[in-house]
């Protein structure tokens, strides 16, 4: 087990182009940490079984129709797209917590371009896959697996390139360790994945994947093409295409994306049509 590091008190950020400078800065010293309830930081080895995840404001109810489901689909991983501050993430999985009634656990990207996130496992070590966030996650998972566990990711944005390559991380540390490939996809099927205006278009056979995309939103669909949103969505993924709002300012993920968030095993139960 892997002693908790909360990072020290948060302070109120200052103005202007300080403001933008500070904010920068704390953003990158934070790259890859896991964000846990009241404000907490965690090391980036913290075991996510042990992080108290954010739970819905007091007082929050379910969506109508989705009373069935809240607050039943168990603990959550999200991780952020690109450009976000920790206080964007922050209030993002506040969002998440609140829509499904959820313990949500956040692992933060500060990442500003996909360069980084698009590293592959080097020296056979998930310790080297790609950017911080990239590298937590993937060592998150494959604990999560190691212990018999399942977890259930939720990525927006750039934080499915993120998904997607720890996925890939996992999966060739599987076959590292003497599995086959058909194992390391078995190994993976107990994976839970939901993005939300994905900028990856690939991702790894195994796990159960929904993903959701907003035609109106030119970040996740190629500048406007939504004919061939994935090249390789994962074997039995469900895909939920809908339009909302306008090009350029659709992208966001409490609003439009959340909105749009079915329970996860009913909505990929679904059959295809």
């Amino acid at each position: 087990m892997f002693p908790l590091r909360p990072d020290s008190p948060r302070v109120s950020p200052p103005r202007g182009a300080a403001a933008k400078t500070s904010g920068q800065h704390a953003s990158s010293q934070l790259d890859g940490k896991i964000f846990g309830a009241n404000g907490r930081v965690y090391d980036a080895n913290t075991p996510l079984h042990d992080v108290p995840g954010t739970l819905p404001r007091p007082g929050t109810k379910a969506p109508h129709g989705l009373e069935k489901y809240y607050g039943r689909e168990g603990k959550m991983v999200f991780v952020n797209g690109a450009q976000n501050l920790p206080e964007d993430h922050r209030a993002n999985v506040q969002a998440l917590a609140d829509r499904t009634g959820s313990e949500v656990v956040g692992i933060y990207n500060a990442a500003d371009s996909l360069a980084g996130d698009r590293g592959q496992v080097v020296n056979g070590k998930l310790a080297h896959a790609g950017s911080p966030a990239t590298h937590t996650l993937a060592q998150a998972i494959y604990a999560e697996l190691k212990a018999g566990r399942g977890p259930h990711l939720v990525a927006h944005g750039q934080g499915a390139t993120i998904t997607a390559n720890a996925l890939k991380a996992v999966r060739q540390q599987w076959i590292r360790e003497g599995k086959s490939p058909a194992e390391a996809e078995e190994a993976l099927s107990r994976i839970k994945v939901e993005t939300y205006g994905s900028t990856a278009k690939r991702f790894p056979d195994g796990p159960k994947y929904l993903h959701y995309v907003n035609l109106q939103d030119f970040i996740a669909t190629d500048m406007g093409d939504p004919h061939h949103l994935f090249r390789q969505a994962g074997r039995g993924a469900r895909l939920n295409a809908f339009n909302s709002g306008w090009p350029l300012i659709s992208h966001g993920f409490a609003d439009p994306y959340l909105k749009e968030r079915a329970p996860f095993d009913p909505a990929y139960n679904t059959p295809l049509e």
